[in-house]
């Protein structure tokens, strides 16, 4: 039973372990923009009122010169919201790199890059006048770059894919690109970071996430962003969306809290093996006094008194720890998916868990051990 306890607990620990890793990796995971300071809302024009992409861009127009006199901060409009891996798009460059290569199409404003701090490496960041009508404009991200044209710069180079958001979109015209970008990360496990990001203004949507760089709250900038609106269009809807820290601390809930469980199941399981292997070497101990007095009045030490109880208690933790390495295995084939920037045999949290275990089942065994080799052997021999 004690090494079932045992097993139990060291698949326990090992689950716990890999999840802990799991929530470090996502936190420190450095995702290519910043998330402080960054509010959000959506904005979403009725079809009716605004059909195609002229009536779009006047719209837009308008809005760019509303919000420039609110002086809230950097603003920045997209096709897609933050924290959302966009529907890979087919690709064609005037490379030969670029055959059969899938990437993520991003439509963003003049002031995107500004407003997530993601710093333009080479060349130039959109301006108002990349709209409709003017030369098509394109900025790729620094991975995709070394891809397509990994002997030269990538900034006049010329490149294809689709302008909405949606799987299967046809390729529409030529681009040329204008500037590179350093790579981001769409999410906290976006592993693909072959990006491209296309003007806003040449891609108009009537569903448009708005982010804006500011230190104050939503009562402060929702109210002016929704007068401003209705100023245009009182049909224009405006939503308040959770800012950037509060999305992504939504996003780490999950694996922190599936953390947390496993840490309180694992402790509680392991606290329970640590005072099963304690009791059991107790009683033995207890039934043993006779014999431990005899021992050490013919000469044994107590160290090899002590000794002896740790070799039985080693049998039964090397028997727990080889069923619990295996029961790790089920744990981290469930966890599977849920684990980040870690393998499910990762030697690091084994070898850790374990020398754990162990080292707790060992205390625990030499604790009422060395009762038995610190107590004196007369008053039981006198019994005899």
């Amino acid at each position: 039973m004690i090494a079932f306890e045992v097993a139990g607990s060291l698949a326990l620990l090992v689950g716990c372990g890999l999840m802990i890793r799991s929530v470090l990796n996502l936190v420190h995971t450095d995702l290519g923009f910043e998330i402080a300071h960054v509010m959000r809302a959506r904005i979403v024009l009725p079809a009716r009122t605004y059909p195609d992409g002229p009536s779009l861009l006047r719209f837009y127009d308008q809005l760019a010169a509303q919000l420039a006199t609110l002086s809230l901060g950097p603003t920045a409009l997209t096709n897609l919201p933050a924290f959302f891996e966009p529907p890979k798009q087919s690709l064609e460059a005037d490379s030969e790199a670029a055959n059969g290569l899938r990437v993520s199409v991003l439509a963003v404003s003049a002031d995107y890059f500004s407003t997530f701090g993601i710093p333009v490496t080479h060349g130039r960041a959109f301006t108002s006048g990349d709209r409709l009508g003017a030369q098509p404009a394109a900025i790729v991200s620094d991975t995709l770059a070394r891809r397509l044209w990994p002997d030269g710069s990538a900034v006049g180079r010329r490149l294809r894919t689709a302008e909405y958001p949606a799987a299967g979109s046809p390729l529409t015209s030529w681009r040329t690109v204008v500037g590179v970008a350093r790579d981001v990360r769409q999410t906290y496990t976006d592993g693909d970071r072959n990006d491209i990001y296309i003007p806003f203004l040449q891609a108009p949507n009537q569903y448009a996430p708005l982010a804006i760089r500011t230190d104050q709250p939503a009562s402060f900038w929702l109210p002016k962003v929704r007068a401003a609106i209705a100023s245009i269009n009182p049909e224009v809807a405006i939503y308040e969306s959770p800012s950037l820290e509060q999305e992504a601390e939504r996003l780490l809930a999950g694996t922190r809290f599936l953390t947390t469980m496993l840490t309180g199941f694992a402790i509680f399981a392991a606290l329970l093996a640590v005072l099963g292997i304690y009791g059991v070497t107790a009683y033995a101990v207890q039934q043993r006094e006779r014999e431990m007095a005899i021992r050490i009045a013919l000469g044994a030490t107590g160290g090899r008194v002590i000794r002896l109880f740790l070799d039985d208690g080693a049998v039964m933790l090397a028997s727990g720890i080889a069923c619990g390495l295996l029961a790790a295995v089920a744990v981290t084939r469930i966890l599977e998916h849920q684990l980040y920037g870690v393998q499910r045999f990762d030697a690091p949290t084994l070898v850790a868990t374990c020398a754990l275990m162990t080292a707790a089942g060992l205390l625990a065994t030499w604790w009422p051990a060395r009762r038995a080799a610190i107590n004196d052997p007369l008053p039981l021999l006198k019994e005899e």
